[in-house]
């Protein structure tokens, strides 16, 4: 709730409102471009376009695990679980 996720061309950008306040910022640099993000509860899958896999906490900023694809691999798509509720 309140969360706004954005992503550039290195990094991860959370703004969290209250209101019309901001309350927090975080970037975390990553290894490439940013294809897909799918917010979880209080995680943050997110998927570069390199093939990497980052779970990252949004209440620290800390990559919790990173996963690298094989090179023939290649994540055309993403969703959210239609069973998991925020």
């Amino acid at each position: 709730k309140g969360r706004v996720f954005a992503a550039d061309e290195d990094g991860i950008t959370l703004l969290n409102f209250n209101g019309t306040k901001l309350k927090r910022l975080l970037h975390k640099k990553l290894k490439s471009k940013i294809n897909f993000l799918i917010p979880m509860g209080s995680i943050l899958i997110c998927i570069e376009e390199s093939g990497f896999i980052n779970v990252v906490d949004v209440k620290t900023g800390s990559i919790l695990v990173e996963i690298e694809t094989p090179s023939n691999f290649t994540i055309s798509s993403a969703i959210h679980p239609e069973t998991y509720y925020n």
